[in-house]
C-alpha cells in the first residue's frame, strides 16, 4: 500500500486528460484558443498587408502603410533567410562529411588519445588500489564499506589523473 503512494507522487497527474473535469478542459481549451489567436492575428495582417504592399495593392489588404515598417519587414525577411541559408549550409555540410565518413573516404580522426587515455586509466588504477585495495578485491566483494579516512575530497580523482596532486 506504502508503495503504490510512493509511486502516485513520483507520476505526474493531468487532469485535463482524466475522466470528468470538464469545467478545467474548457477553461484551458478557450485560453489556448485565445492565445493563439493573438500570435495568429497580428502575423496575418503583417502578412497581408506586405503581400499587399508587394504587389500594388492587388492581392492582400493595406491594414497599415507605414514605409518604415515595410523596410523593416524586408529586412527581418532579408535576415532569416541569411541565417535559414547559413543553417542549411552547416546541415549539408556536416551530412556530406558524415556520410563520406561512413563510407570510409575521408580519415576518421580519433576523438580520444588512446595513449593519454590508458595512462589515465592506468593512474586512476594505481591511486584506486592503494586507497581501497587491489581491484580483484573490490569487483568481487558483495559489500565494502569505506572508512571515514578513505573519503575522497572533492575532485581529488580528477586532479590525480590530470597529475596535478602527488600521491
Amino acid at each position: 500500500m506504502g508503495n503504490n503512494k510512493n509511486n502516485e507522487q513520483k507520476n505526474f497527474k493531468d487532469d485535463f486528460y482524466a475522466r470528468g473535469h470538464w469545467g478545467l478542459k474548457i477553461w484551458q481549451t478557450v485560453v489556448t484558443l485565445v492565445c493563439w489567436l493573438l500570435f495568429i492575428i497580428p502575423g496575418v495582417i503583417t502578412g497581408m498587408t506586405y503581400v499587399a504592399h508587394l504587389t500594388r495593392g492587388r492581392y492582400g489588404w493595406f491594414f497599415w502603410h507605414y514605409p518604415e515598417g515595410m523596410m523593416t519587414i524586408a529586412f527581418l525577411l532579408t535576415v532569416l533567410a541569411f541565417a535559414c541559408g547559413m543553417i542549411a549550409v552547416f546541415c549539408l555540410a556536416s551530412a556530406f562529411i558524415q556520410n563520406q565518413r561512413r563510407y570510409g573516404l575521408s580519415e576518421k580522426w580519433p576523438l580520444v588519445d588512446l595513449n593519454q587515455n590508458q595512462q589515465e586509466i592506468n593512474l586512476a588504477e594505481k591511486f584506486m588500489t592503494q586507497h581501497f585495495g587491489p581491484p580483484t578485491v573490490r569487483h568481487n566483494i558483495r559489500t565494502y564499506t569505506v572508512r571515514p579516512e578513505q573519503n575522497l575530497a572533492t575532485d581529488q580523482l580528477k586532479e590525480i589523473i590530470h597529475g596535478k596532486e602527488q600521491d
